[in-house]
């Protein structure tokens, strides 16, 4: 089965994080040639293991089969900002909520001019959409009727929600169904909550939703040789058509990638 990985990350340091997972671009793009993965998005993350938008895609071009996308706080830069960013070379911007603190209640005016100056350079967003943690950090709201709010005032913005919402991944899938500017990626969801009633709702998506959704490792978290082996498990009996769906025609025609 052919797959473009939709979610993957690389950090200018070779670290994740606070772990000791190797997060280096080679790593992460001869992980790809070794699983015969056509490709993966490299995910930046802002204000973490040294990123800048600079030293990111400066590593990231020295690898054919890697598409950079920046990491971006809307609460520390501007929206004019984003010109550049383009320019760079990026395909989009990931904006992590959780990392950067930002509330999707309090901080709307900042998020909607991040995402209305998106839609005007034609850059998509990878929005995650991962909001458990601690509870003095747990944000008090519901977060999907709050970024509801913000999408209803940039229509325009093509947005690609990571981590398909986590156990709140059918209310994201009907909000996809109905926006053809969202996309719902399932890193994460669909490694994470295996053997629970979440994996009928993956197979249901899969089956009947093929169109909206791909396939993401969120590498270096999971190996892309697992993500493989659970994309063939929650895709049997499906079409090879919608299989191809799913594994990369989406996740390209969304982000107009010609390979």
């Amino acid at each position: 089965m052919v797959i473009f990985d939709s979610l993957g990350h690389a950090s200018v340091n070779g670290k994740w994080l606070k772990s000791n997972l190797d997060a280096s671009f080679k790593t992460y793009s001869e992980e790809l040639v070794r699983n015969n993965y056509i490709g993966g998005m490299v995910v930046g993350l802002a204000g973490q293991n040294d990123y800048s938008h600079e030293s990111f895609i400066e590593i990231s071009n020295k690898y054919k089969n890697l598409f950079p996308i920046a990491g971006f706080d809307p609460l520390k830069e501007l929206p004019d900002s984003l010109s550049l960013i383009k320019n760079l070379g990026f395909y989009g911007i990931k904006i992590h909520p959780r990392f950067s603190g930002i509330d999707l209640r309090n901080d709307q005016d900042n998020l909607i001019a991040c995402f209305q100056a998106c839609a005007e350079l034609d850059m998509p967003i990878f929005l995650c959409s991962y909001f458990n943690c601690s509870l003095e950090r747990m944000p008090s709201y519901d977060p999907f009727y709050e970024l509801l709010g913000i999408l209803k005032r940039c229509v325009d913005t093509k947005i690609i929600i990571v981590h398909g919402g986590g156990i709140d991944l059918m209310r994201y899938a009907e909000l996809a169904r109905f926006n053809e500017n969202l996309l719902l990626d399932l890193s994460l969801v669909m490694m994470k909550y295996q053997n629970s009633s979440i994996d009928s709702d993956i197979k249901f998506l899969m089956q009947s939703f093929d169109r909206r959704i791909t396939i993401g490792s969120d590498f270096p978290e999971y190996s892309l040789s697992d993500i493989k082996e659970r994309f063939d498990y929650l895709s049997e009996g499906i079409a090879i058509e919608k299989k191809e769906n799913i594994g990369f025609k989406n996740i390209l025609n969304f982000l107009e990638i010609s390979l």
